[in-house]
């Protein structure tokens, strides 16, 4: 079943693999009747997750969407190695989804002298009393975050975790002789899982700068590339960076050694805020 010969073959398997543990795993996907897939994942930290899936458990036969995080309207490709980092992408803070929550992962492939072959991938969202509790998201797999910052390069720097406080992570920026700095982060050491500004592109015409509160945060996603926070200080001056991720919901702050602090925050449908109640403050 290569390269669009009918398909999936009487002995082919079908797995499964995404974001929620940095695709270290596959999971096979149960044959519920004939040519139909299923399984079932449980959203992480963020709510947002990608997928692909693979034919035997071979990362070189891949079925994957024609656009990146495309819904399930999107074509389905495959089975090849020509994927290119595309995958579907569930979005389960659109929905008010939370950590634990279950999606069923299905899909359809057949083939019909009659009417050819046929494909899709769809998901759906299990009830609210299948999820799991948040004791038992945390153990499923330990994200990484880490910082890309012009103070070090723009390579990547790990974010700690905050001890005390599960889903917040730290890192610190030297600013610079030119008395600015950029950043945005990246999960799981992912160039597709990038959280950034919603308005911090260097070609951005938006009168919005990424210094201002009122612009959200987003991803994780694939958008984030030449998008940046910008913070401003003295220079020499150390500014504190921290990413806070609850209930689906995502905030980014800075922290300035006098005590001022900007936060930007997603736009989360269904999220309950995350309990600071610090004033977001616009450096210049």
């Amino acid at each position: 079943a290569l390269h669009g010969q009918p398909g999936p073959g009487v002995t082919d398997r079908v797995y499964l693999a995404g974001t929620w543990d940095a695709w270290s795993t596959m999971e096979e996907m149960v044959p519920v009747r004939a040519g139909e897939f299923e399984a079932t994942v449980v959203l992480s930290d963020t709510c947002r997750e990608r997928f692909r899936i693979m034919l035997n458990g071979d990362r070189q036969q891949s079925l994957y969407p024609e656009e990146d995080l495309a819904g399930d309207s999107s074509a389905v490709l495959g089975p090849d190695w020509e994927d290119a980092g595309r995958g579907w992408g569930i979005d389960g803070r659109a929905e008010g989804a939370r950590p634990g929550d279950r999606y069923r992962i299905r899909l359809e492939w057949d083939f019909a002298w009659d009417a050819g072959e046929h494909r899709r991938v769809t998901w759906s969202r299990l009830p609210s009393s299948e999820a799991l509790p948040p004791s038992e998201v945390a153990r499923l797999y330990a994200h990484r975050y880490h910082i890309r910052g012009s103070w070090a390069s723009f390579e990547l720097l790990p974010m700690a975790p905050v001890e005390g406080s599960p889903g917040s992570y730290r890192a610190s920026a030297r600013i610079g002789v030119t008395g600015g700095e950029e950043f945005h982060i990246i999960r799981d050491r992912d160039n597709a899982q990038v959280i950034h500004p919603a308005a911090g592109r260097r070609s951005c015409s938006s009168q919005m700068k990424a210094t201002d509160p009122s612009v959200p945060v987003c991803g994780p996603d694939s958008d984030g590339d030449g998008s940046f926070w910008r913070i401003a200080g003295r220079t020499g001056e150390i500014i504190t960076l921290e990413l806070r991720l609850e209930g689906g919901a995502v905030e980014v702050s800075a922290w300035w050694p006098n005590g001022y602090r900007c936060v930007w925050r997603s736009d989360v449908v269904g999220a309950a805020p995350l309990g600071w109640q610090d004033q977001a403050v616009e450096l210049e």
